[in-house]
């Protein structure tokens, strides 16, 4: 087997898709050939990859990827990135993992983001992504949730879809969790402005958990991921939900060691969001052993194993009353312990690399 992979966000220090791709190729990254366009040549450093053409990504994607994995002679390409070539390659295979469908969302569901370029991705996946699936050979994905929405929305059959779950690397299951007493005064929360991540209603329903707390305990909002540039937009929905600066913290490119810090430390994690195909950042919280307050929509449910506190992510009211009571709780200490059990026991990255292998032994690598 040659396996031609769509590198272009698995190099560097990548999060999300990009961590997930190296996952997937573990087991076959001896046979694997990364291909990225010309301006990530330098990032290849020793890997065994081929760096050619222009960067724009759906002429890349639908026109350079293809001719790439030609000519390296693939027998297998490997899309990882929730889109791929709509074309069928002749003589070789083709791959592709869809993390979730919330691009097929209209805007009566998920309103348009505020980012230019999320929304034209969100376009341009709407339109290839169903005509992508119709000529793989496999589909990937990391939730039951999203298995079942391939199958029912976008019609592809069951015997072509395999589950190979989201993980985080064995660094976070490797220490206990912290005591309260240990922890510091911070609410976090892992997302970007997305539409789906429901930032403005989380603002809204934290103004009531601070009003509602008082100084038992007395929390700041961490928001990590949220760009720069839309930082004062997410700053004034807060500044109208009663939340002051001092208590409204944003925080961007962060390493690894400071992420799992932030996480380890904090009096809870919360996912608000309205659409996930799996959720890292629950995971993440779980693996920390951090009490965690999560959405109760799509695959959050199924990823969290029923230890987190739930809410539905429509509503500010019980968003804010499950958040001040996973706060208050006498037992989130004992709470937080099951989840990382659940963690370790269902998403530990030996576990999910025996999924992986077992894929690529079916694919007949």
């Amino acid at each position: 087997m040659i396996l031609a992979i769509d590198a272009r966000l698995m190099l560097g220090h990548p999060r999300g898709m990009g961590q997930y791709a190296r996952m997937l190729a573990q087991p076959v990254k001896q046979q694997a050939r990364l291909l990225v366009p010309s301006g990530q040549a330098g990032l290849l450093a020793d890997a065994n990859g081929l760096a050619k053409g222009h960067a724009l990504d759906p002429w890349w994607e639908q026109v350079c990827l293809p001719q790439l994995a030609r000519e390296v002679r693939a027998t297998h390409l490997l899309c990882p990135s929730n889109t791929g070539p709509i074309q069928r390659l002749p003589g070789c295979a083709k791959i592709l993992v869809v993390h979730d469908l919330i691009y097929m969302l209209g805007a009566q569901d998920l309103p348009w983001s505020r980012s230019v370029y999320q929304s034209l991705g969100r376009i341009y996946r709407r339109v290839v992504v169903p005509q992508a699936l119709k000529s793989a050979d496999w589909v990937v994905t990391v939730s039951n949730h999203t298995r079942v929405q391939l199958t029912e929305q976008l019609g592809v059959p069951p015997r072509r879809i395999r589950l190979v779950p989201n993980t985080v690397s064995e660094d976070w299951f490797v220490d206990a969790p912290l005591p309260d007493a240990e922890r510091e005064g911070h609410l976090l929360c892992v997302a970007g402005e997305a539409p789906s991540k429901n930032l403005p209603r989380l603002l809204q329903a934290f103004g009531h958990v601070a009003r509602r707390l008082g100084s038992a305990p007395r929390l700041r909002l961490v928001l990590v991921g949220v760009s720069r540039a839309q930082q004062p937009h997410f700053a004034a929905l807060a500044a109208q939900a009663g939340v002051g600066q001092a208590a409204l913290v944003f925080l961007n490119d962060l390493p690894a060691a400071t992420l799992r810090h932030l996480y380890r430390t904090a009096w809870g994690c919360v996912v608000p969001s309205l659409y996930e195909g799996f959720g890292i950042p629950a995971l993440e919280a779980m693996a920390s052993g951090t009490p965690l307050a999560c959405s109760d929509a799509t695959a959050l449910p199924e990823v969290t194993g029923g230890h987190a506190w739930h809410f539905p992510p429509l509503d500010v009211e019980a968003m804010a009353h499950q958040i001040t009571t996973m706060c208050l709780a006498a037992d989130r200490a004992g709470r937080a312990r099951q989840a990382l059990a659940y963690a370790a026991a269902t998403f530990h990255p030996l576990t999910v690399q025996q999924d992986a292998r077992g894929f690529w032994e079916e694919v007949g690598a």
